[in-house]
């Protein structure tokens, strides 16, 4: 040691110090777990896809990245699931939609509540991850069921300046239960020019979510979109209501394809 050296002086900031780096590690670990995210290229669109399903809803209540942002990369694309959704019905849509040119979120939101409120969250993220990334120079949000829903109520005030598509797959516009007493209008007033607002209708009585309901609650007249009714079936199988999200991504993949 040292002369002049206080050992009872110099130990107490060390200590602290020590204390500090102790509680920030543990803490970032923490966060870490909170924080763990999904891969898209490692979900599995076949035998595990209920699997991959989990994977996606266990994320929490938040806007995720399931991939690196690519340098090339010019569209954002965000799936918006329904409600009780289970996710396996977004594995290959998602994959499906992705490409070269496009960066994929996946939004988790609390369903048990108004869409209009998690819709207000949506949109305040995508505002900052524009500012953040300017690179993306188009914007595609998809949502499913009642995710068609807060799709739908992101239009008004739509604050992206950019082209934006949206589009509500198997979405009860109508509203359904109690939703318009308990949440009130959900429909958009106008469409912006920014915006290109496409509503996919599964067939009545083919869809499990509907099919009980003696009027169908997708059919609403929006002026300025366009409205799409699927068809029966799909890949030999009747086109019901989670099917329908996997030929609406097929669609909107093969739109973007270059003519040959």
């Amino acid at each position: 040691m040292e002369p002049g050296y206080d050992s009872s002086i110099s130990m107490k900031p060390r200590r602290f110090l020590l204390f500090v780096l102790a509680v920030a590690v543990s803490f970032g670990l923490a966060s870490a777990g909170a924080e763990e995210t999904v891969n898209l290229v490692d979900l599995d669109p076949n035998e595990g896809v209920r699997e991959s399903g989990k994977e996606l809803m266990a994320l929490s209540l938040d806007l995720h990245r399931l991939e690196p942002i690519e340098l090339n990369a010019q569209r954002l694309l965000i799936g918006v699931h329904g409600y009780a959704s289970e996710g396996y019905e977004w594995v290959y849509p998602l994959q499906t939609m992705d490409d070269d040119s496009t960066t994929t979120y996946f939004f988790r939101w609390d369903y048990s509540k108004c869409p209009q409120e998690s819709a207000t969250i949506l949109k305040g993220k995508i505002e900052k991850l524009l500012e953040k990334h300017p690179q993306f120079s188009e914007v595609s949000v998809v949502g499913h069921s009642l995710g068609g829903v807060l799709v739908s109520t992101l239009i008004d005030d739509w604050p992206v300046r950019k082209p934006t598509e949206m589009h509500a797959i198997a979405a009860p516009l109508a509203g359904m239960g109690s939703m318009l007493e308990r949440c009130g209008e959900i429909l958009p007033d106008r469409i912006p020019v920014t915006v290109r607002f496409y509503q996919w209708r599964t067939q009545h009585k083919l869809d499990g979510a509907f099919k009980n309901l003696e009027e169908d609650p997708q059919v609403v007249k929006i002026e300025g979109s366009l409205a799409v009714t699927l068809p029966d079936t799909y890949r030999d199988r009747r086109l019901g209501h989670n099917w329908a999200v996997s030929w609406v991504a097929e669609r909107i993949a093969h739109a973007r394809k270059p003519s040959e």
